[in-house]
């Protein structure tokens, strides 16, 4: 909700469908009072994809195989339809083009005019999504945290929108039945836990600091987290891994106020800027921050009250 993100320190969100292959357009919001009439700061910021969403009344595409063909035929027939109807008003004695529904929604992307921003479910997946979008196109990834595996093999280093959902550590300890014994006499037995999973549970915190050093940019969300809160904790354990906090923190105000193309009012605290501002005891990346004040457009939400100390550390 509004008020969930609010609280755990977020002040403008991109809001995007969550439905479908091509899932529409998102916009930009103020995370402030007042409704949409109140918040919007722009429209049509980006069309959004993903490969793994499967028809719900059965129909075409059921597999990943379809999905890919039917994302490719699409923008091939809104090409199509771009240059067909260009065609027809250079010569309107020619017969009048069919005009396909829906495809002059995606003008803006064949133009390279507005981003396209892919949903990616594994390394794997991100590198079919370079393969099946052109070079041309404004191509932004939404990631899945094992970008490190195979990073010598992204042909282009598009940036990249990452989730901060790291793997906890593997449970080892096997369950007991219900009689309380072990699986065997010899009392609890060790779950057995895949090099693979050991590997990525080691790795994961340090995907963002490797894609920095390899020259992505890369900017962080709190998409897919249970608790967007949940997300200075994460950012907490890059930074112990090597992620330096000043690239840090810029992947969560700068990089994104300039990908969104607002760095002119938002990212920085200046004159001029809109009041979006976050105020916290403490270390903001860390397990629990301790947020006490967020403001958003000028607008106070109080927090948490802070006890004010008993000696005025200003002096005189």
């Amino acid at each position: 909700t509004v008020e969930g993100y609010r609280r755990a320190g977020f002040t403008t969100a991109l809001m995007a469908p969550s439905a479908g292959m091509l899932r529409g357009r998102s916009v930009l919001a103020n995370l402030g009072d007042g409704g949409m009439s109140h918040n919007l700061l722009r429209r049509d910021v980006a069309q959004h994809a993903h490969l793994h969403e499967r028809s719900p009344d059965g129909s075409y595409p059921q597999s990943l195989m379809g999905a890919v063909a039917l994302f490719r035929q699409t923008l091939l027939d809104a090409a199509w339809q771009q240059r067909a109807r260009s065609a027809w008003q250079a010569d309107p004695a020619q017969a009048r083009p069919d005009w396909l529904h829906g495809m002059d929604a995606l003008a803006p992307v064949l133009a390279g005019d507005q981003p396209l921003v892919f949903e990616s479910k594994d390394v794997l997946d991100s590198l079919r999504i370079l393969d099946l979008v052109d070079a041309e196109t404004d191509l932004v990834l939404i990631g899945n945290g094992e970008e490190y595996k195979r990073l010598g093999d992204f042909d282009r280093k598009v940036p990249h929108i990452l989730p901060l959902d790291f793997p906890g550590a593997p449970d080892v300890e096997s369950e007991e039945d219900g009689a309380g014994n072990g699986e065997n006499s010899g009392g609890d037995q060790n779950r057995d836990v895949s090099l693979e999973e050991l590997r990525h549970w080691k790795n994961a915190p340090e995907n963002p600091v490797r894609m920095a050093a390899a020259g992505f940019p890369v900017l962080f969300t709190a998409h897919g987290q249970s608790d967007p809160a949940d997300l200075f904790a994460q950012v907490a354990r890059s930074i112990e891994h090597g992620l330096d906090s000043d690239v840090a923190l810029a992947a969560l105000t700068t990089g994104p106020a300039e990908w969104l193309g607002i760095a002119d009012r938002a990212g920085r605290v200046a004159e001029g800027y809109m009041a979006n501002l976050v105020l916290v005891e403490g270390d903001l990346f860390a397990e629990k921050p301790t947020i006490s004040e967020v403001w958003v457009d000028g607008h106070r939400f109080e927090l948490a009250k802070l006890t004010p100390p008993e000696v005025d550390p200003a002096g005189t």
